[in-house]
């Protein structure tokens, strides 16, 4: 009985000692996670690499294996052309604060993929991909998710999302074509979005955060839209596109208070810039 006791109070030290103030947490070993790599950084936080992993059914193998420590703060997978398909469960009951695929050859992420982070996860980066589907009807569950980064896609279609959590939305480079109406609503703490080189010739009303909208197609700027984006105090960046800028930046031009909100060098289709405007042109407007 005394053992027993003795045992069960070492076994409570060793799982709250990775969290412990000042303890250093301890990766998992090399054997256990190849050809992943782990390091400790100065922070005391755990970050995977597994850039090397050759398939979907490896990376599953890896992470629903009985790994002595479940809670990572990144996983990065960069430059791998292997890796198709993120299937259902397929990091087991791990966790991550961060995920990040950078350049590569993903298409699909299927629903549940990462649902062991639904708590823990704050910042999930896709960029420079093939990727064509997303779950994003399941964006809602990550309660913690502030940063969505899923720019230079294959995503043809502007999603709807539910989310009280998520701040950053970048979708910039995805041939989206069209934003739906109300298709923005869904994310009352949204502060940030992306939404350059996606082929958008039309804002929607409602916008009331940072919007850049470089290199669209974008070609009137009309006041019933943008002039409450910047009356909230939202800024707008909206370089490289057709702008005419005829009576229908009059309003803006006007408002030296809404005109300081438009961001870097956003131009006219005739190369002027929009800051540059004289107000006296538009009398007749």
């Amino acid at each position: 009985m005394i053992c027993l006791k003795f045992m069960l109070v070492v076994t409570s030290i060793l799982t709250h000692v990775e969290g412990a103030s000042g303890v250093t947490p301890i990766c998992p070993s090399e054997e256990e996670i190849f050809p992943c790599t782990c390091e400790v950084d100065s922070t005391s936080l755990l970050r995977l690499d597994c850039s090397d992993v050759a398939s979907e059914n490896e990376l599953s193998m890896i992470f629903n294996n009985e790994l002595p420590t479940k809670n990572f703060h990144s996983l990065k997978i960069t430059k791998n052309d292997k890796l198709k398909t993120l299937p259902k469960g397929v990091f087991g009951k791990n966790t991550f604060e961060e995920v990040l695929f950078i350049e590569g050859a993903l298409e699909v992420v299927q629903p549940e993929a990462l649902i062991g982070s639904a708590s823990t996860l704050r910042k999930l980066q896709i960029r420079s991909h093939k990727l064509r589907s997303f779950p994003f009807g399941e964006v809602g569950y990550y309660r913690n998710l502030s940063k969505l980064y899923l720019g230079n896609n294959d995503l043809d279609s502007f999603p709807r999302i539910v989310s009280t959590s998520l701040k950053e939305l970048n979708l910039a480079q995805n041939p989206l074509k069209h934003i739906p109406a109300g298709g923005l609503y869904g994310m009352p703490n949204l502060r940030i979005v992306y939404l350059y080189s996606c082929e958008i010739a039309e804002v929607p009303a409602g916008v009331s955060y940072f919007l850049n909208m470089n290199e669209n197609s974008v070609v009137f700027l009309e006041e019933e839209i943008f002039r409450p984006v910047l009356e909230r105090g939202a800024h707008l960046s909206i370089e490289s596109n057709p702008l005419a800028c005829g009576c229908d930046i009059a309003w803006l031009v006007r408002s030296p208070n809404l005109l300081a909100k438009v961001e870097g060098r956003s131009a006219c289709s005739d190369g002027t810039l929009i800051t540059e405007q004289d107000p006296t042109d538009y009398i007749m407007c």
